[in-house]
């Protein structure tokens, strides 16, 4: 899902960006998507990070420390 919601946007943005540059032949089309791409890109990652639940169901007062079996 990560892939579908992030990474797809990105490159369909930068796709269309090198399209109408080509054709253009201008730097500010260039510019202007790959700024919307990379807002996109973060905006998704943002909601997509607050939508999910933990990933470590920790239980109440505890903190990384007790949680993490490596340390």
């Amino acid at each position: 899902w990560i892939l579908i919601f992030t990474i797809v946007p990105l490159l369909t943005y930068l796709l269309i960006a090198v399209a109408k540059c080509l054709f253009d032949l201008s730097a500010g089309w260039l510019t202007a998507f790959v700024a919307l791409g990379a807002g996109a890109f973060t905006g998704l990652c943002y909601l997509l990070a607050s939508a999910l639940p933990p990933l470590v169901d920790m239980p109440s007062g505890s903190t990384i420390y007790h949680a993490n079996p490596f340390i």
